[in-house]
Order: structure tokens, then sequence, then C-alpha cells
């Protein structure tokens, strides 16, 4: 493990109410699906069904194996592969940074771990509730400006934010998030 030589982290870290436990990986696709997609998928299909949206969870669940090789195939890319382990946030809104009494920008509630970088622009262009993240759209052509978007980032942010989703849905509610859930998993398996 270690940023250098894997995707990770030393411990587990919490995103919303759903514990990532980072357990190494040498790939950045399978560490995205084994550590993220599907550990996220799992919490909203309990939280549905505690909900008791069972039909739904049970819906969700059968959508597994196809978006977990959605995501083997936009992230095994050529680009992917190219893809060094960076820290990220995890988390990065508006929301979760703010500034000191000197002015130095502070980061709060990480859910961090070693990624892809362009995980942490997975906000951009969130649907699920409008004016969120709470970054500009100079933002985000200041970031690109520095690090050029990769070819693919369109399928792979795709991805990013049903994770996000997911774990909206399994921490602050799975119908105020399901419609988007769904609408995100069918554009994902459509492409």
């Amino acid at each position: 493990g270690g940023g250098a030589g894997g995707y990770g982290f030393p411990c587990a870290t919490t995103l919303g109410c759903v514990s990532h436990p980072n357990v190494w990986h040498e790939d950045w696709a399978e560490f995205f699906v084994e550590g993220l997609l599907l550990t996220n998928l799992e919490a909203a299909a309990q939280a549905l069904a505690l909900d008791g949206n069972r039909r739904l969870a049970h819906r969700l669940r059968g959508w597994e194996g196809e978006l977990a090789a959605a995501a083997r195939h936009h992230l095994g890319s050529e680009h992917a592969r190219r893809v060094r382990p960076t820290l990220v946030h995890g988390d990065l809104w508006a929301g979760n940074v703010s500034c000191d009494h000197q002015g130095h920008v502070v980061l709060h509630e990480p859910a961090g771990f070693y990624g892809a970088g362009e995980w942490d622009l997975a906000y951009q262009g969130w649907g699920a509730s409008p004016g969120f993240p709470g970054w500009s759209n100079v933002f985000y052509l200041a970031y690109h400006s520095l690090i050029p978007r990769a070819t693919g980032f369109q399928d792979r942010k795709e991805l990013y934010q049903l994770v996000h989703l997911l774990n909206h849905a399994a921490s602050y509610g799975c119908m105020e998030y399901w419609s988007h859930v769904e609408l995100k998993a069918r554009t994902i398996l459509e492409s």
C-alpha cells in the first residue's frame, strides 16, 4: 500500500454513515468497485430494505454485476491504467472547506484514500441538489487549466456520482435520492 504503490488507505474512513474499509488494491478499477461502488450499493440497498422498500433494494442489488462490469470497463481503460494514486479528500464540496483566522484553507470531514485525483471532481454537474456542491464553473475551468480533463472523464464522473448518490441514499434518506440513483445507474448501464 501507500499512495505510490496502491489504492486504498491504512485505515477505514467514513463517508456519510457508510464505512469504507479502504483495503489496498494495486488497480484503481478494483479499488473503486470493491471499496466504493459495492460498499455504497449494499449500504443503500440495506437502507431501502429497512425503510420497507424490499422490491427496490432487490432491484438495486440486481444491478450490482452490470454496474461493476461497467466500472471495470470505464476505469480499466488505457487512461485509467496511467492514473497514479493520489491522496484525495473523498467528499470535496464547499461545505467541507473553510478558512482559518489567518486565511488558510481548511478541509473538513475527509473521507480520504489514495485514488484517482479526478474522484474529487465527482460533484461537478451534480443534479440531485441544485447549487450543490457550491463550486462555480470558474473553479472547474481553473482546475482543468492546470490538470486537463482526460478522455473518458464524463463516463468516469457518472460512476463517481453514482457512488455519492448511493451514499446519500444510505445516509440521508433513500427515497429522496432513489430517482437520482435509478437515473444514474440506467445512464451508466446504457452507455
